[in-house]
């Protein structure tokens, strides 16, 4: 409980300072407790840090290190999706194990080469590339413009994400990895993995006319939903002998999203899958464009103090699950 009151504590220091002092990064080490400010801000937090500790970021776009990630931090952002307050880094390289990152925004690419027990929850990440192995990587509630990675990936999860493109070659059949409750706007090619609830569609960007999703084993398919884009052309799944075909559906572009394109996507008026949810990222586990850690949503502080010498502060925050 004293950790989770310190990370409280520390997140509302961020919020105030940074008005005063521009972007901050507060390293949580323990019981102690390390402010750092400016664009360097995160590279200054981070060369501090040791296996463990918590680092969180204010609003702004930070300075990524020259090395690699390998500490085993957890990095948290105040949010990917805001247009005028997010969290961001033009892009960084992640190749440690155990290492979270949530709420942060990746304007040009996410490397992930060499990474073992990665988890990114609530980012926005424009490319996420690799160009070595990396291991058991799992990515919640994230939107991808493009996924260039999977050949390199020992085992993967997508979980209630949006996907504009899965990009490259095909991953190792030994490697299959899953993917739940997603929108995948354009397959391009389909990875081998478990699909589960999933929206497959065409991108609303260009026409690429008809074309044809090769399914082959050991891939297996349960209750996803064929969802073509209006006036252009047709999307057939072809199942290949041992791929599983259960409960796949086929919807039109104006039933699921009003033939609009939206990052993160917000399907609409769609069936249940096998788990008794709506497919795509609204339903499974939900979808939230906040960071786990207490947020302040507002904040009124008195601008001098009262007949006592005490200055009146009032805080709200909200906390996502």
């Amino acid at each position: 409980m004293r950790k989770i009151l310190l990370s409280f504590i520390a997140l509302v220091g961020v919020c105030l300072h940074a008005s005063a002092q521009g972007m901050t990064a507060t390293l949580q080490s323990g019981d102690n407790l390390s402010v750092f400010y400016g664009v360097g801000a995160f590279k200054n937090a981070y060369a501090e840090a040791k296996d463990g500790d918590q680092i969180t970021l204010s609003a702004g776009t930070f300075d990524a290190p020259e090395e690699n990630i390998t500490k085993s931090v957890r990095i948290t952002g105040i949010g990917a999706f805001e247009v005028s307050a997010n969290t961001s880094f033009s892009s960084l390289t992640v190749s440690g194990s155990d290492i979270r990152i949530e709420g942060i925004k990746f304007q040009s690419r996410l490397y992930v080469s060499g990474s073992r027990n990665l988890i990114v929850k609530r980012c926005w990440v424009t490319n996420l590339d690799a160009n070595s192995n990396f291991q058991s990587a799992l990515f919640m509630e994230d939107v991808f413009n493009n996924v260039n990675c999977l050949k390199y990936a020992l085992g993967f999860t997508f979980a209630n994400c949006t996907i504009g493109y899965f990009k490259g070659d095909q991953n190792q059949e030994a490697n299959v990895g899953a993917v739940t409750n997603c929108v995948l706007y354009y397959t391009g090619v389909l990875p081998w993995a478990i699909y589960r609830n999933n929206i497959l569609g065409e991108e609303h960007g260009f026409d690429i006319g008809s074309y044809t999703i090769t399914c082959a084993p050991p891939s297996e398919f349960y209750y996803n939903f064929l969802v073509p884009r209006s006036g252009f052309g047709s999307i057939e799944l072809d199942f290949k002998e041992g791929c599983v075909n259960i409960g796949n559906g086929r919807l039109s572009d104006s039933e699921v999203f009003n033939d609009e394109e939206n990052y993160p996507a917000n399907p609409k008026n769609v069936p249940n899958g096998d788990d008794g949810t709506p497919v795509g990222p609204y339903g499974g586990t939900g979808f939230s464009q906040y960071p786990a850690i207490p947020r302040i949503i507002s904040k009124d502080i008195d601008g001098k103090t009262n007949d006592e010498g005490k200055i009146n502060v009032k805080i709200e925050v909200k906390a996502e699950n």
